[in-house]
């Protein structure tokens, strides 16, 4: 176990100008990205379940979450949002009761978060 101390400064204002300069964008992206992996890492879980819908609710939230941010910070950093909810909702119920589409898109996720966990390209 670690311990680290740091004083920490916090300011409020109403000038939404100094807020905007504030913003350390590489740290909300990578927040983001974090968040987006732990979603598809929980949506592929669900899907190991077999809870397509609840799937594809989630991979919907991640989605708009990446839109949040550009795409050019995220493709800096090697990743693109993928529509997987799309992919998910666009299967026949014959495709769904195979798996082998959900099994692709699982893959995909697991693949997609491991990355961004750990910043590989």
């Amino acid at each position: 176990t670690q311990e680290r101390k740091m004083p920490v400064t916090i300011s409020y204002t109403d000038n939404q100008e100094f807020v905007a300069d504030s913003v350390q964008e590489d740290i909300v992206v990578d927040s983001v990205i974090q968040k987006i992996a732990i979603e598809q890492e929980v949506a592929a879980d669900l899907l190991d379940e077999g809870k397509v819908e609840e799937a594809q609710t989630i991979l919907y939230g991640s989605i708009r979450m990446g839109a949040a941010i550009s795409p050019a910070a995220l493709k800096k950093r090697g990743l693109e949002m993928k529509d997987y909810g799309s992919r998910l909702g666009s299967q026949s119920s014959e495709d769904l009761g195979n798996g082998t589409s959900i099994n692709e898109v699982r893959k995909s996720l697991k693949e997609s978060s491991f990355k961004a966990k750990n910043q590989q390209d």
